[in-house]
């Protein structure tokens, strides 16, 4: 019954505007796929193939990296230029994985699989600095952008390990208040344990 009252609204009219790539293959490409998935209803497989059909132009750059915005109704895409100068962001493109393979599998399709494939081809051939991906990709080059997600990534991870190990000393320092000045042995073991589980 519900199914027969969303068909309706799932016209194929879209909108002379740029929306990101992610945001739509997140919410309306994973709504779409998971639907099919319940219910079987090949309306819904079909309009996921429709719009994984406009979704593509995004894709069409010197490396197959996509663009992060796309004007489903022209097929123009661009990146934002406040993201390194105008790159992919890496998380964005990252997340489109499991949606295009279901897309290629469901539909027998293999284009939609193949885009992200290459994506992940492109990403694995490129040498990470320091052993961690960037938070930006050139589409045209494949060059990183800006390598502030290693130092970000570092500095997140010190600032982790500092904080435990004064939670750690602060949580000895109220059990010696709590036990009336007598303080329990407790093993290092038990206080360093979460910069272990960090590393």
């Amino acid at each position: 019954m519900a199914v027969s009252r969303m068909k309706p609204v799932l016209g194929t009219r879209t909108q002379n505007s740029e929306i990101s790539l992610f945001e739509t293959n997140i919410r309306f490409m994973g709504s779409l796929l998971a639907c099919y998935a319940l219910t079987g209803d090949v309306m819904f497989r079909d309009k996921a193939a429709q719009l994984g059909e406009r979704m593509l132009p995004a894709f069409q750059t010197g490396t197959g990296i996509p663009h992060s915005l796309i004007n489903l109704h022209t097929g123009a895409s661009k990146n934002y230029g406040w993201a390194s100068g105008g790159c992919s962001i890496l998380s964005e493109i990252g997340t489109m994985h499991l949606e295009f393979t279901y897309l290629s599998d469901i539909t027998g399709n293999p284009v939609f699989k193949s885009k992200v494939e290459n994506v992940r081809k492109v990403l694995k051939n490129q040498e990470k600095p320091k052993g961690l991906y960037p938070n930006y990709i050139n589409p045209k080059t494949g060059n990183w952008g800006q390598h502030e997600g290693e130092t970000k990534a570092e500095k997140q991870l010190e600032r982790r390990r500092k904080t435990d190990r004064e939670n750690a000393k602060h949580g000895m320092k109220l059990e010696k208040e709590k036990n009336g000045g007598a303080m329990e042995q407790r093993s290092m073991s038990d206080v360093n344990m979460a910069d272990a589980l960090l590393l």
